[in-house]
């Protein structure tokens, strides 16, 4: 909900594959804190999901901008958590291209216009009319963290829909530090929320909950 708060839940470590040994150590999110970033979201839909698609692209371009004047911190995450530096160069990168491609294509969902069957021609038509589906859960696999919160984050942010995403407690990392970015231009409240944690226990949670529209 727009705030950096410590897990209330059980201790994690980061294992560096190359060397098997701990790079860090934090506290898991626990259940009440899982609630708390679906409420989050829920409550941002009305705002978050009203805005306009030029603001939102605003937001992402704000938060590439991020990326690339840290880029040199989160190549170095990205390496800790088991890329090569030349790997971990192609995972920023295919998010930024992943914030632009969904950037762009937002602007290409168009309302559409049906006339009625049944009615004489020109007399009604029905409208349909896109708008964003509601509150999204994303859980991100372990093998390539960068991209998979790319291909979930960009389109949901581009389409107005607030999302609760969970790393995989193996590289959970680099996502922690893209929300920390996103906390630092001021993204809004609810917008993009991150919770780290087992899968058996917090992606069982946000899996069970009755807020998300999409998962």
């Amino acid at each position: 909900n727009g705030q950096l708060i410590d897990g209330q839940g059980s201790m994690m470590e980061v294992i560096n594959p190359a060397y098997n040994k701990p790079i860090a150590s934090f506290n898991a999110a626990s259940e009440e804190q899982a609630e708390a970033a679906l409420q989050a979201a829920q409550a941002a839909l009305k705002t978050w999901g009203g805005t306009s698609i030029n603001e939102r692209l605003g937001w992402m371009q704000k938060l590439v901008a991020a990326i690339q004047a840290n880029r040199e911190e989160l190549l170095d995450i990205v390496a800790q958590e088991g890329k090569s530096y030349n790997e971990a160069n192609g995972q920023i990168n295919t998010f930024i291209s992943y914030m632009n491609f969904y950037g762009e294509e937002v602007k290409r969902v168009y309302e559409t216009g049906v006339q009625d069957y049944g009615a004489p021609r020109g007399s009604l038509y029905h409208l349909i009319y896109r708008r964003p589906l509601g509150v999204v859960v994303g859980h991100l696999p372990w093998n390539s963290p960068l991209n998979l919160l790319g291909v979930k984050l960009a389109p949901a942010m581009a389409s107005g829909c607030p999302c609760v995403l969970k790393p995989s407690t193996s590289t959970p990392l680099a996502s922690m530090f893209i929300a920390k970015l996103a906390h630092d231009i001021g993204l809004p409240a609810g917008a993009f929320n991150l919770v780290t944690g087992k899968a058996s226990i917090i992606g069982k949670y946000l899996n069970s909950s009755p807020i998300p529209k999409m998962i």
